[in-house]
């Protein structure tokens, strides 16, 4: 147990993650420990560009000043479950972090209510110029369980917005969002993550350590597959010894396994 930071207590926030948290009548920073598992970057895809379109954003701090406008940005990253999202947030996290930055993630509609006033009241007092990123992910389901996006707006582009702050939203589904938010100064910028292609696959099954001599099967299976997808092949086949033919087939079938677990086990539910 790590106990939270109370921000009236303190004149500067060590880097790191943190959620925002109200208990005991007070507004607390609770740390957040980073998941560094599957981290590294493929040559072929998008994690570089947006890497160096985040890394760039940092450095034009004072052009923003020049001409008089709010050091902020945002970027929306929609895809699938499992197409690397949560590995991009992570090097970014990193990144940050080396920066002496501060990164908040959002994890539900309570926490992010009480996040503007936070920061926007408190810990810009306290730290004016540190550089902030929000970590916003499933943006849709937050809106849903907010009833509306309104707080959200006034947040990106309103009067609970802050000077030197990234903000990263992520969603499966983007059709839901209104063009409110989706418009420039809200969602600056938007990236969307598909399935890896064959490049891809062969530098992840690389880095995992498949034989040469199997490499060409595993990249040829496993097309149209998400990297999550990937790390589970890799996982049954070579730690679990099963065969890659079954593996890829259940993955790509899910409800004919199901069905057939209801069937014999008479499980119901499903």
């Amino acid at each position: 147990y790590i106990p939270a930071v109370n921000l009236k207590c303190v004149d500067n926030i060590p880097a790191g993650m943190y959620a925002c948290t109200f208990m005991d009548r007070d507004y607390h920073l609770t740390p957040i420990p980073i998941n560094s598992d599957e981290l590294f970057i493929f040559s072929d895809s998008y994690q570089e560009s947006i890497l160096s379109e985040i890394k760039q954003f940092w450095n034009k701090k004072e052009l923003y000043k020049k001409y008089n406008l709010c050091h902020k940005r945002g970027i929306l990253l929609e895809g699938g479950p499992g197409t690397g999202k949560s590995s991009l947030i992570t090097q970014v996290i990193q990144h940050i972090i080396e920066l002496n930055g501060v990164v908040f993630i959002v994890r539900n509609a309570n926490e992010f209510q009480f996040l503007p006033i936070v920061l926007k009241s408190i810990f810009r007092k306290i730290e004016p110029e540190r550089p902030v990123i929000t970590i916003i992910e499933d943006v849709d389901k937050l809106i849903e369980n907010l009833g509306s996006d309104q707080i959200l707006l006034d947040f990106m582009d309103g009067k609970q917005s802050i000077n030197n702050h990234l903000v990263i939203f992520t969603s499966n589904n983007t059709s839901e969002l209104s063009d409110a938010l989706l418009r420039p100064s809200r969602i600056d910028l938007r990236y969307r993550l598909d399935n890896p292609n064959d490049n891809v696959r062969r530098e992840y099954f690389q880095y995992k350590g498949i034989s040469d001599d199997k490499i060409d099967e595993y990249v040829q299976l496993t097309k149209n597959l998400s990297i999550a997808d990937l790390k589970e092949v890799f996982i049954a086949t070579i730690i679990l010894n099963k065969s890659i033919d079954q593996v890829v087939k259940d993955i790509k079938n899910p409800l004919q396994k199901r069905d057939y677990l209801t069937q014999s086990l008479k499980i119901t539910g499903f």
